[in-house]
């Protein structure tokens, strides 16, 4: 879209964020999933372009035996820069490495001042459990096009969807992710909506059931809502504390910080992330648990 192709009339990218930087780091870390894409996935297909016959060339075979594979002491292997398994095909990687900063390195894949050009609508859709760019990217590029695009109907039919999934295809099955069902409800025929979306746009077809500026899934009440705008302006900022303690209530958020609670700490060592990963599975176990009291 940044190159204006002359003959694109619409757009629906997906799950996808708006500047390179976001896309590799988050909140100043490194998005260690990237080793989740090179081995199934990118790698099988450059071997094919070498005509290496090293591993297979087929990504799902590959995706089966990086999965059985021992992965882990690859995810804790440090310092990332040295790590051995991408250097053949992968040099790219070690370059991220080498610019954690925001700075024009970035500019390769970044279309933040873009915005001004795009003549045309985009039909932005992305996931509340997606990876941290997919939320964001499709929200900042909601706002973006709809106050910098190039013509009015450019802003006028950008619209925006995100849901209680993942990074993945969408159908009206999809209602689970993790422990957590949301209802038949959450699941949606995002193929309907592309189409519907589409008929109007290219086919000019009158807008007989028109679909929202914005659609948010309010996971907890586990309801769609139809709204106009993104952020919402009715929205309350709540600050959320995270009990201590060894009681029932220990590990629950809460929106009062009672001084009685002590405070818990864990030490953070880049070398043994155990500590981690025991954080990040309380933090799922609190999400799930109050997504079940909700509903």
């Amino acid at each position: 879209m940044s190159e204006v192709p002359p003959h694109l009339t619409a757009a629906a990218p997906e799950m996808t964020p708006i500047g390179s930087h976001h896309f590799f780091y988050n909140g100043g870390a490194f998005s260690h999933s990237w080793l989740d894409w090179f081995m199934p996935y990118i790698f099988a297909d450059k071997r094919e372009r070498a005509n290496d016959t090293s591993d297979t060339w087929d990504d799902e075979l590959a995706t089966e035996e990086w999965e059985k594979s021992d992965r882990r002491q690859w995810y804790n292997y440090r310092p990332l820069i040295d790590l051995p398994i991408l250097k053949k095909y992968a040099p790219e990687y070690y370059a991220w490495l080498k610019h954690p900063d925001l700075t024009s390195w970035w500019d390769f894949v970044n279309m933040e001042n873009d915005f001004s050009k795009f003549k045309n609508p985009v039909f932005l859709e992305s996931g509340w459990y997606d990876a941290a760019y997919g939320p964001e990217g499709a929200t900042r590029a909601f706002n973006k096009m709809r106050n910098e695009a190039a013509t009015a109907k450019a802003k006028e039919e950008t619209i925006l969807m995100i849901g209680p999934w993942n990074h993945t295809s969408l159908n009206t099955r999809k209602t689970t992710f993790g422990e957590v069902n949301f209802g038949t409800n959450a699941g949606v025929d995002y193929d309907a909506a592309l189409l519907q979306w589409f008929d109007v746009l290219l086919k000019d077809q009158a807008k007989k059931d028109p679909l929202p500026v914005v659609s948010i899934f309010t996971m907890g009440e586990n309801k769609w809502h139809a709204e106009t705008e993104w952020p919402l302006t009715r929205a309350v900022p709540t600050s959320f504390y995270l009990q201590s303690g060894n009681d029932k209530n220990a590990g629950m958020l809460v929106t009062e910080n009672s001084p009685k609670d002590k405070s818990v700490s864990f030490v953070f060592d880049p070398n043994n992330l155990s500590g981690i990963s025991r954080m990040k599975n309380l933090i799922l176990m609190i999400n799930v648990k109050m997504n079940r009291e909700a509903m």
